[in-house]
């Protein structure tokens, strides 16, 4: 279930205890990530000032991911990350995907070409979909399953070359994705329904980002400052207690209807 938010306002503030600090922030080094790759292409970049990695190159069929090696808790969290697609694509759809997993590959993992994710069992995935001249789109998907009903990013273009600023964050079944461009300043806003513990199998898993091209792409993807913490957004929250307050509104219609809840 997908819930468009733009121009959605609330006053409605909750807490949550147990929350903790910033897990990671950035990629540092490197040694914290397993970086893998799925193809016989050229091997991902890696910049150090500031800390980023290309994980795909101007080769068609690419299938790259990279993950931090240490399993986070993923009951509620903001993962944030800047992204950058230089090149162009024809008719096939490429991308790539923030991914929460705890597949038998563990910080291993790497799926098909296209986002680099396809094939990840026991997941969860925000993806970052591009083509021409279809456009530019989003979807959550589970267990390495692309399924239709991506939705358009407009007026975000994944394509455009611009530093694309991506936050997802999760409380309560609810995950809300925003992108916005630096460049212009546009802003999507997106929020879903899902139950992350229960698609990846734990209250922990590993945190990465994977990225592929198909077949007439030619896109490079960079990634920087790839930061996880497991404190939700405030968005996040906001929207954790609307959805909380129409399932009580909803609970007293029909506890007043039948006279239970």
């Amino acid at each position: 279930m997908s819930i468009r938010t733009m121009g959605l306002s609330a006053s409605i503030v909750i807490g949550l205890a147990g929350t903790a600090n910033a897990d990671f922030n950035g990629f540092g080094n490197f040694l914290q990530f397993r970086i893998n790759q799925g193809d016989g292409g050229p091997a991902p970049g890696l910049g150090q000032n500031p800390s980023w990695i290309r994980l795909t190159n101007a080769t068609d069929e690419q299938a790259r991911s990279i993950f931090y090696r240490t399993p986070q808790d993923v009951t509620q969290f903001t993962a944030s990350f800047t992204y950058r697609a230089v090149g162009r694509t024809n008719t096939a759809t490429f991308g790539a995907c923030f991914v929460v997993q705890n597949s038998a590959a563990q910080d291993h993992a790497v799926g098909g070409i296209g986002f680099g994710y396809g094939g990840i069992e026991r997941s969860a995935a925000v993806s970052l979909e591009m083509g021409r001249p279809f456009g530019c789109f989003t979807n959550v998907y589970t267990n390495g399953v692309i399924t239709p009903g991506a939705s358009s990013v407009a007026p975000i273009d994944f394509l455009s070359g611009h530093d694309i600023d991506v936050t997802v964050s999760y409380a309560g079944s609810i995950l809300q994705t925003t992108f916005q461009d630096r460049v212009t300043g546009a802003v999507y806003q997106a929020m879903n329904l899902i139950d992350i513990q229960s698609a990846i199998g734990g209250n922990t898993g590993y945190i990465g980002i994977t990225a592929g091209t198909s077949v007439w792409t030619n896109g490079e993807q960079y990634f920087s400052d790839f930061r996880y913490s497991t404190v939700p957004s405030p968005g996040a929250l906001g929207m954790l207690g609307i959805a909380g307050a129409l399932g009580i509104a909803r609970c007293r219609r029909r506890e007043s209807a039948a006279g239970s809840c």
